[in-house]
């Protein structure tokens, strides 16, 4: 059975959907930025004590950080420039990307099963309070938000992909008529 997924028209229940949406990329970027900084802070001050593995996990998450700044600037330049391309970017990016925290946070969360069944009974019940259920805490959370930032941009490359479509009711017949409406420089150029 298909689902329509909702259009909304307002983020967080009180800001505009682009304001909003903008607001939430620069908090982002803001945190990108000192989430960035930490992590070249600890590769200086751990450098001597660091073997290869963990050079590796740095350089890995230092390369998301990155590759998630540079999208969440898709999002931004997109809001403001009202750009439905780079908007649908920002939109399968975040698709993807959510995809890949919850095959993470699954890999995880069996990691610590695996090691549950490892381990003596009387042990179990502390692993299981402080690291295996807020992990499953935390995949919720972070799931349910951002679901709702994915139908929140979604919303809003609909509103600017249907921007230059007008819609007009007849009463009369209850018909629907759409006219698409497109500026050809060409065509004010000739007629001047």
């Amino acid at each position: 059975m298909r689902r329509e997924i909702p259009m909304l028209l307002r983020c967080c229940f009180c800001f505009p959907l682009r304001y909003g949406l903008l607001l939430w990329a620069y908090i982002k970027q803001i945190l990108s930025l000192v989430c960035f900084a930490s992590m070249i802070f600890k590769v200086y001050i751990d450098s001597p004590r660091m073997t290869l593995q963990s050079y590796v996990e740095v350089s890995a998450i230092i390369t998301l950080i990155i590759v998630d700044f540079v999208f969440y600037l898709f999002l931004i330049i997109s809001a403001h420039t009202e750009n439905c391309r780079l908007m649908r970017i920002f939109y399968r990016y975040s698709i993807a990307l959510l995809c890949l925290t919850m095959i993470g946070m699954a890999w995880y969360i069996r990691s610590w099963f695996i090691y549950i069944f490892s381990i003596d009974v009387s042990s179990v019940l502390l692993v299981l309070r402080s690291n295996i259920l807020p992990a499953i805490g935390a995949t919720l959370v972070l799931f349910i938000v951002q679901a709702y930032f994915i139908i929140l941009v979604r919303s809003e490359f609909n509103n600017l992909k249907n921007k230059s479509q007008t819609e007009f009711v007849s009463n009369a017949f209850a018909e629907k008529c759409t006219a698409k409406i497109s500026f050809d420089k060409r065509t004010e150029e000739n007629v001047a």
